[in-house]
């Protein structure tokens, strides 16, 4: 037997995982919100909260933009929130009697938002599942929320999640390639070939959870089975990394990504600043959101990351720089008539009741009759008649 590449299929591994074999068939940012909801709710349970009338529990919006490091719009989070209560968890279980039952969820059951709070209920099976977190090493109370979310491809994340929950197993589970195709939730055109599935989905992301600066934790080995020249089936090898303390003020964002909606590496980062200043990447960004926004209303979902880098490289700032100078423009016009506006009508308001009556006969006769009648029901209130009676007065006050 060649331990590289043949291995006997092992018992899976006792661990407070239930959900381990759940498709990943959402967007990375909503897989990382729903971490973010469980441990929420270990954090609701151990605390003793308890539920609103409506059986939810809360935390605030805040909170998980604090997480996540940028600030979630609410119109985003709404897709994310029904993304994930329409997602579907099955669930392969045996009845006591010996028979074979599916049972059938989503991420979660229920969901409520305001613009500062989210109101969560979760499936009964995943708040089971969270409750019997009680030992010391269980999942979620050793995830490192902040590398964790250093990753920003799908596939190393979710592989990084599976690794760390099982790295004092030393294994992770045993998965087929159809197991581990919907446990990353793969759609059947995507990578059909094992010879790209192993390098987009396997290998790639593995290279990059060993060469993150900020991983806590090494893949070792990826043990193959084998039927023949067919791979059917592996698991990976997993260890702790040593590390004396792990670089995060590195990785602090620089103020010029204060918008991006997505994590940027700090090479990123640095690879950016080197070719634009801070003010231009602020308004590439800007710009790249704006566009974004405007795929996820088409109902695309929108790759921030690969958005970014062409905005940064094509130099979308100078298009949107203009864009906003001309808004600020228009604007800055807008409130200058306000303020003239304002400021005669304050003058005005200071005269006698007369003299007001004099310069509305003297504004009326100018008028044809059309617009004579329209000014005698509003007078200079008439949204038509404002600026043009304000000018007026103005006028005649200078005489």
């Amino acid at each position: 037997m060649n331990p590289a590449t043949d291995i006997e299929v092992k018992k899976e591994v006792k661990a407070p995982q239930a959900v381990v074999h759940i498709k990943h068939s959402i967007s990375l940012r909503q897989y990382k919100i729903w971490l973010v909801i469980l441990q929420k709710y270990r954090d609701f349970y151990e605390s003793g909260g308890i539920y609103d009338e409506n059986r939810y529990y809360k935390f605030s919006k805040k909170e998980l933009d604090e997480l996540l490091g940028y600030e979630t719009t609410k119109a985003e989070l709404r897709r994310d929130l029904i993304a994930l209560r329409k997602e579907d968890i099955i669930l392969s279980f045996t009845e006591k009697g010996g028979e074979k039952a599916e049972e059938y969820n989503g991420f979660i059951s229920r969901a409520r938002l305001t613009s500062k709070t989210i109101a969560i209920e979760l499936p009964p099976f995943l708040e089971n599942v969270m409750k019997g977190l009680d030992q010391p090493r269980a999942m979620f109370q050793l995830l490192n929320w902040q590398i964790f979310n250093h990753f920003s491809g799908k596939y190393e994340a979710i592989i990084y999640k599976l690794c760390r929950d099982y790295v004092g197993a030393r294994n992770t589970p045993y998965m087929t390639i159809q197991e581990f195709r919907d446990y990353m939730g793969l759609k059947p055109h995507e990578y059909p070939e094992f010879k790209n599935l192993n390098y987009f989905v396997i290998k790639k992301p593995v290279d990059n959870i060993n060469q993150s600066p900020v991983s806590d934790i090494s893949i070792k080995e990826i043990h193959f089975k084998k039927s023949g020249r067919s791979v059917t089936g592996f698991y990976f090898e997993v260890a702790k990394k040593n590390q004396s303390a792990i670089p995060f003020p590195e990785l602090e964002q620089n103020p010029a990504f204060r918008f991006a909606k997505v994590h940027i590496e700090a090479f990123t980062q640095a690879e950016y600043l080197a070719l634009r200043n801070p003010a231009e990447i602020e308004l590439c960004i800007e710009r790249a959101n704006e566009y974004g926004e405007g795929e996820a209303g088409k109902g695309k979902e929108p790759n921030y990351g690969a958005i970014y880098r062409k905005a940064i490289a094509e130099g979308w700032h100078t298009s949107y720089a203009d864009k906003k100078a001309k808004q600020e423009a228009i604007e800055a016009a807008k409130q200058k008539e306000k303020n003239k506006a304002d400021t005669v009508a304050q003058e005005e308001a200071k005269k006698s009741e007369e003299r007001k009556a004099e310069l509305r006969a003297a504004y009326a006769a100018t008028l044809s009759d059309v617009l004579r009648k329209s000014f005698e029901k509003q007078a200079e209130q008439a949204p038509m008649h404002r600026l043009k009676f304000a000018e007026f007065f103005e006028k005649q006050n200078n005489k």
